[in-house]
């Protein structure tokens, strides 16, 4: 059997992202990170043994 670890979803504005995924997986985003050597800010859900991670540019030279 395959265990997922976790999967990254690339979202355009973080804050709107988290509140859309706290809704739609009934659970709190429990920490959130900026990246600075990637450009990006991150936010973690876990649902299940599963995290889901969105990650959003900073700025627009970002890698997402």
């Amino acid at each position: 059997m395959v265990k997922l670890e976790h999967i990254g979803i690339a979202v355009k504005d973080i804050n709107q992202a988290i509140a859309l995924y706290e809704s739609l997986l009934d659970t709190p985003c429990y920490k959130t990170e900026i990246v600075e050597s990637e450009d990006v800010t991150t936010a973690f859900f876990k649902k299940g043994e599963t995290k889901i991670e969105l990650l959003a540019n900073i700025n627009s030279g970002g890698v997402i």
